[in-house]
């Protein structure tokens, strides 16, 4: 049966299905640019005030535009409220959000949050909300091949979040200005070498093109390549590069979900780095999310992705000149920590394990071991024990820190892998076996406190 055929009884049970099965779809509109924190603290608000976790949050921010010089009157806006506060946690509990109603024949947008920065643009333009201090981009791209070298990979990567932030605005936009001095800041060039670097990239960057990978078949996915860019024109008298980018790119540079897997990385990570210190950093922080920090890559792509096919063709070379050579320069440069093995197939090296970790997370652990030793050696004057720290969190205790579920883990936060997409409430859930062990729960803070806060 189609909907069209539906009963207005049967059409609003299925409603109620569905907004039961994948969360109902909230339109908010605020009365401030939100910074990604605010946006996010939002989000939490909205679907634990609603008890419902699956929503779908679609925030509308202002444009930040000069007042029109004429006359207008707003003569209609359905299914959203205004928030105006300046402080996103100060919102009192009866706030009331009017639900859209779900026409047959609208789309849904599933387990998502969204959120948007004009309220003129078309409805499905949503993103998700990363500051401009943030490279993000689809790990598709980032294993993608391709032979830029260090001035055109900066290049690519500075348009990351200018690129977000202007179609975020226009969903159309499609070109898009690099400004000289800007450029020149980001990667600390001398003001009257970076015109010369702007007008060489945007000749030189034209015709290059990368390809994606298929690592089930360790080979490119397809023999055509993607063009990086559309045109590129240097404006000598203004100092700056006006670039055309293609829909494809634009996705990769946009579009972050489930279906298209991503990498954020902060944006001064990769200020110092050179080409193949680039790209050894981008594939470790795709994978710094995982628990195992560990991960083989096969010879092939390595190759491909470092651009050595035909060169440094002994293995021995290849590890020296390229492998040990971009460790160094990630090592110098940022907090990741890396080493690897080689793997053989036979006599043949066929892959490198990489392991690796953050040296900044792992310091604030060593910091929160000591800090834990040197509580149990005080006397029992000086700190009383609980019974919680010898027998771990009963679910009572652990129902009463859910509460205050934020404030736990923003205190706890060094548990936490950088990468980490997780919302609140899947952090605490993923906690509440460690909770609950005697051996680990002493290491996490705040937990005390929380027990005895009473509810105002």
């Amino acid at each position: 049966m189609s909907t069209g055929d539906m009963t207005p009884e049967e059409f609003k049970e299925f409603q109620n299905n569905l907004r039961e099965a994948i969360g109902n779809t909230y339109t908010v509109e605020v009365g401030k640019i939100l910074t990604q924190e605010e946006a996010e603290n939002l989000i939490r608000y909205i679907r634990v005030v609603h008890n419902d976790p699956d929503a779908t949050i679609q925030i509308i921010q202002p444009l930040e535009y000069e007042k029109p010089n004429f006359d207008f009157e707003i003569i209609a806006k359905n299914n959203q409220i205004i928030l105006q506060r300046e402080n996103l946690d100060s919102l009192s509990l009866d706030l009331e959000i009017e639900e859209a109603s779900l026409a047959p024949t609208e789309s849904i947008k599933l387990n998502e949050l969204y959120v948007s920065e004009n309220a003129t643009s078309d409805n499905d333009k949503i993103s998700k909300i990363y500051g401009e201090n943030w490279i993000v981009l689809q790990n598709r791209l980032l294993n993608a091949i391709s032979d830029l070298n260090q001035d055109e990979r900066r290049f690519v990567i500075f348009l990351s979040p200018l690129v977000r932030k202007a179609v975020d605005i226009n969903p159309h936009q499609r070109n898009f200005t690099v400004v000289a001095k800007d450029f020149a800041k980001e990667y600390d060039i001398a003001e009257k070498h970076v015109y010369e670097k702007l007008k060489k990239i945007s000749k030189s960057i034209h015709g290059k093109v990368f390809y994606y990978w298929n690592f089930k078949a360790n080979k490119k996915a397809n023999l055509k390549g993607v063009s990086w860019i559309g045109t590129a024109e240097y404006k000598d008298q203004e100092g700056m590069v006006e670039v055309s980018l293609l829909d494809e790119v634009i996705q990769m540079l946009t579009v972050f979900d489930k279906s298209n897997p991503f990498t954020k990385y902060e944006r001064n990570h990769i200020a110092n780095l050179g080409s193949h210190g680039i790209i050894l950093f981008e594939l470790i922080s795709s994978c710094m999310h995982q628990l195992f920090k560990s991960k083989s890559y096969e010879i092939e792509f390595l190759r491909e992705k470092f651009n050595c096919k035909d060169t440094y063709l002994p293995i021995a070379e290849f590890k020296r000149n390229v492998i040990d050579k971009a460790i160094k320069d990630v090592e110098s440069n940022t907090p990741l920590r890396i080493n690897y093995e080689q793997k053989k197939t036979g006599k043949r090296v066929t892959e490198l394990l990489f392991s690796f970790y953050d040296s900044n997370v792992k310091k604030e652990q060593l910091e929160e071991n000591m800090s834990v030793k040197n509580d149990a050696i005080t006397t029992t004057e000086d700190k009383k024990v609980f019974g919680w720290q010898t027998k771990g969190l009963s679910d009572a205790q652990i129902k009463k820190i859910a509460v205050y579920q934020k404030e736990f883990i923003d205190a706890n936060t060094s548990k936490m892998s950088p990468n980490d997409r997780r919302d609140y409430p899947e952090i605490f859930e993923d906690w509440k076996a460690k909770l609950k062990d005697p051996k680990q729960v002493s290491t996490f803070h705040k937990v005390q406190e929380l027990l005895d806060r009473k509810k105002n």
